[in-house]
């Protein structure tokens, strides 16, 4: 295996970022749809944390009705963003199978 300095003699050392990046041949709408899944990636875990926080919630709220109604709602709301998520992902993978 050679060297760095054995493989350009010369010592002109020329990096090229897409070689660590992946992203020399990715075109525009390659680009966009990195940004979509991604943000989507994203909108995922955030909504698992607030089933968590939700079910947290519920259980230190020791049955005071408020305290169970909140975390319902929490729990609800992230299930829906779950689901929007989902949807959204199918919307995507159609779109992106339709540009290939």
């Amino acid at each position: 295996m050679k060297t760095l300095a054995q493989a350009n003699p010369g010592n002109n050392i020329r990096v090229n970022p897409g070689d660590f990046t992946g992203l020399t041949d990715m075109s525009l709408s390659d680009a966009i749809l990195a940004v979509i899944n991604a943000f989507l990636i994203f909108v995922t875990i955030a909504a698992i944390v607030m089933i968590i926080i939700g079910g947290v919630r519920y259980i230190v709220s020791q049955g005071d009705d408020r305290g169970t109604e909140v975390a319902k709602k929490t729990i609800l709301y992230a299930v829906i963003g779950l689901i929007v998520v989902g949807l959204s992902l199918a919307i995507v993978t159609f779109v992106q199978s339709a540009l290939d």
